[in-house]
């Protein structure tokens, strides 16, 4: 995937998540462990408020295809 590529969860997997007491902290570090497992060298978190509430997490690991990436945001999908 490209650095300036935004993929977004399906509505119903943020929901979920929330449903079952996933917080943001714990989802950024799940995230942050998953760059380490990816052999990410840095990873960088990035936040703002404005225009509209965002985070991104970039590494430098080995990542996952951009197809891969797709399926992980969707409901039920274990990747």
């Amino acid at each position: 995937m490209s650095a300036d590529e935004v993929v977004v969860p399906e509505p119903q997997l943020m929901e979920s998540m929330r449903a079952v007491g996933h917080t943001l902290e714990a989802a950024i570090a799940d995230l942050v462990d998953n760059s380490i497992t990816a052999n990410a060298r840095r990873v960088d978190l990035h936040f703002a408020s404005e225009p509209s509430d965002y985070v991104a997490l970039l590494d430098d690991g080995h990542g996952m295809t951009e197809d891969r990436t797709r399926e992980a945001m969707r409901l039920g999908r274990v990747c």
